[in-house]
C-alpha cells in the first residue's frame, strides 16, 4: 500500500509539473494575453469570466520544485524575475489566473542584500509594470499579490493595493468567529492577542477587532516579544485567549514556550506552522487553528496548509459576505507524531 501510495504521489507530482508546463507554452506571451482578453473583454467588468489576475512567488527552492521541473527552473531564472502562468483557480463562478515571478522571498524580503540596496525595488517596480500590463491585455478587473509582496511594494513605494489588504481582513474577521464558535467561546468572556499588529494585514485589524467587544485586547508586533513573554503571558494565564498570528514564517515559535492551556492560536501566516510548531502547543495543553482559506477550485493543489482551498488574498467577496466561507483547521499531532488536519 505505500508503494502504491508513494507512486500515486510521485505521478502526480510530475502531472503537476507538466501541466505547469503546457500552461507555459500557451500562456506566456502578449499576443496569448491579448487573444484572451478579446474574448474575455466582451462582458461587462463585473460580469467577466476572468475576473482577477494573483502573482505570487516561490518561499524557497522546496515551494518551487512543487511546480516546476529543476531544468526548466533553471531556464526561467536566466530571465530574472520573469512572470510565468504556474495555475487556474475558479471561485465564486470566476475564474483567477495564477503567475509566479521566478524569485525566492529572500530576494526582497526586509534585511535582504536586494532590499537594502535598491536591487528589490527596481526589480518590483518592473514586475508590477509588467504584472499590470498583463492584466490589462487579459481584461482582468483586479490583480492581487501573495504572501508579503503587497506589503514590500507598498513600503518601498512600488504600488499601494489594498485589495488584498481588505480581502485578507474581512477573512481573518470571519476566522475568528468560526474559531470562537467551535471552541465555545463567547467575545465578553475572552481576551485576543494579536502578534503582527503593525503589519499590512495587522493595522487595519486593529480598526475592526475593537468592535467585537473583546473583554481583552493586546496588540504586539514582532519586535517586541519582550511583552508577550514578561507581561501577557502573565497577566493573560488561566484565561480562554485567542493569539492570532500575523507576523511571518517561522516567527510564531518564540512565543509558543509562553502560552497557557486556555490559550487558543490562530495562524493566519503561509507557511503553515510546522510540525514542532504544532508539538509545542499541543505540549501545552492548547490548541492549533491554522486559516486555509474561502472554498473553490484549484487545477494544481498547492499543497500544504491550502488544502486544495483559495488563498484569502488571491479571493475576491460575494456582495453579499454571508456567502463568503472561510475555511479553518484544527492542527494536531496523530499517533505517529505526524500533523492531523481536521477541516470546518
Amino acid at each position: 500500500m505505500k508503494r502504491i501510495t508513494k507512486l500515486g504521489l510521485a505521478i502526480v507530482a510530475h502531472l503537476v509539473k507538466i501541466g505547469v508546463l503546457i500552461l507555459y507554452f500557451l500562456f506566456s506571451y502578449q499576443w496569448q494575453h491579448k487573444l484572451v482578453g478579446l474574448i474575455n473583454k466582451r462582458w461587462p467588468e463585473e460580469k467577466r469570466p476572468i475576473r482577477s489576475v494573483f502573482l505570487v512567488y516561490a518561499v524557497n527552492k522546496y515551494y518551487q520544485r512543487r511546480f516546476l521541473y529543476t531544468w526548466f527552473a533553471r531556464w526561467c531564472k536566466k530571465e530574472e524575475w520573469k512572470i510565468i502562468p504556474v495555475d487556474l483557480f475558479f471561485q465564486n463562478k470566476r475564474f483567477i489566473l495564477v503567475f509566479c515571478i521566478t524569485a525566492f522571498e529572500s530576494e526582497f524580503e526586509p534585511g535582504s542584500k536586494n532590499y537594502r540596496n535598491g536591487i528589490a525595488r527596481e526589480k518590483l517596480a518592473s514586475v508590477e509594470e509588467r504584472f499590470g500590463l498583463l492584466r490589462q491585455n487579459i481584461g482582468a478587473p483586479r490583480k492581487t499579490k501573495a504572501g508579503i509582496l503587497p506589503s514590500i511594494e507598498t513600503k518601498l513605494g512600488v504600488s499601494n493595493s489594498l485589495e488584498e489588504q481588505e480581502t485578507t481582513v474581512i477573512a481573518v474577521m470571519k476566522a475568528i468567529d468560526k474559531t470562537m464558535e467551535l471552541e465555545n467561546l463567547t467575545a465578553s468572556e475572552t481576551n485576543i492577542v494579536v502578534i503582527g499588529s503593525r503589519g499590512f494585514v495587522g493595522q487595519e485589524l486593529m480598526r475592526l477587532i475593537p468592535q467585537k467587544g473583546f473583554q481583552g485586547f493586546e496588540a504586539i508586533d514582532i519586535d517586541t516579544m519582550g511583552k508577550f513573554r514578561d507581561e501577557i503571558s502573565v497577566d493573560l494565564k488561566g484565561e480562554p485567549t485567542i493569539i492570532l498570528n500575523l507576523t511571518k514564517r517561522g516567527a510564531l515559535k518564540q512565543y509558543l514556550p509562553y502560552i497557557w492551556p486556555e490559550s487558543v492560536v490562530l495562524n493566519e501566516v503561509y507557511p503553515e506552522p510546522s510540525r514542532q510548531e504544532v508539538a509545542m502547543v499541543v505540549a501545552a495543553g492548547a490548541k492549533i487553528y491554522h486559516i486555509v482559506g474561502p472554498d473553490g477550485w484549484v487545477l494544481f493543489p498547492l499543497g500544504g496548509g491550502y488544502h486544495n482551498k483559495i488563498p484569502c488574498c488571491a479571493a475576491f467577496p460575494p456582495e453579499d459576505l454571508k456567502d463568503f466561507k472561510i475555511v479553518v483547521s484544527r492542527m494536531e499531532l496523530n499517533e505517529r507524531n505526524r500533523i492531523k488536519w481536521t477541516l470546518y
